[in-house]
């Protein structure tokens, strides 16, 4: 009777494995679905709440998260080939146009330098016969000739001028300069040299609530915490066009920094006035 029991048993002991394969199976599946929610509902940005403002009491404010946009950035390129000679260092802040350094090159310094001793040997001469002329011990036609040279001493000196501009290299927009490292001590024409970064003002996108985007305008009042810094007075400078029902509407707000300081890249914390 013992025996015939045995392959019952193990026959049943098969069936309470399956089931706890199966049971466990489920378990993990569900465990693993909904912490995927749950992580990606974490990774989002905060929901936004209604607090009361900390500065003007009664006044109720939004608080949304908003996220750095990325500043305005051009690269600074030679024109001609040669060494460099830099006017600034790197992170100087500077306005756009200025000079930020030289291409020496020997032709062109050269000519520069002849049409700027013609034009000044021709200003003296032209002094100098202005003054007989008036006292009657020069004849007029030395005068006239000599403001002849002057006038073509002069259209030489700006043609030499504007050909040298070349060697020069501008800022092509204000902001912080960044000047590459380890450049070749002869560049070639059309390197990049340098960057200058324009964080005036910081920009940061926000998603606003459609409920509550109605109520904003245009150059309303933005206050940002910033590290350092304290809380920041921006604007909101631009709002999105309304798109599907419910759906957030997308707001840009501004933050003066004219000392332009790169922010932290995490995500900030806006309040908006209601």
């Amino acid at each position: 009777m013992g025996k015939r029991a045995r392959p019952a048993v193990w026959l049943v002991g098969v069936v309470v494995v399956l089931a706890l394969v199966w049971a466990a199976s489920w378990l993990w599946t569900q465990q693993v679905g909904a912490p995927s929610g749950e992580a990606e509902q974490a990774e989002g940005a905060p929901e936004p709440v209604i607090r009361e403002s900390a500065v003007e009491p009664g006044q109720q404010v939004l608080v949304v998260q908003g996220e750095w946009r990325s500043p305005a950035t051009e690269p600074v390129r030679t024109k001609l080939g040669g060494e460099m000679i830099w006017a600034v260092e790197d992170g100087d802040i500077v306005e756009a146009g200025a000079l930020l350094g030289r291409i020496v090159s020997g032709p062109l310094q050269a000519q520069l330098g002849q049409a700027q001793a013609r034009l000044n040997v021709a200003k003296h001469q032209a002094r100098a016969l202005r003054q007989l002329v008036a006292g009657g011990y020069e004849p007029q036609e030395r005068l006239d000739a000599a403001e002849a040279e002057l006038e073509e001493a002069q259209a030489a000196f700006a043609a030499a001028e504007q050909s040298s501009e070349a060697t020069r290299i501008r800022a092509p927009l204000s902001g912080r300069v960044r000047i590459r490292q380890a450049l070749p001590e002869q560049l070639p024409e059309g390197e990049e040299v340098a960057q200058v970064v324009d964080q005036d003002p910081l920009l940061i996108k926000v998603r606003v609530p459609e409920d509550h985007a109605a109520r904003l305008r245009v150059g309303a009042v933005a206050r940002v915490d910033l590290p350092g810094a304290g809380t920041v007075e921006g604007r909101v400078m631009s709002l999105g066009k309304r798109g599907e029902q419910g759906a957030a509407i997308a707001a840009e707000i501004a933050l003066p920094n004219p000392d332009h300081v790169a922010p932290d890249a995490s995500p900030v914390e806006v309040r908006l006035p209601l």
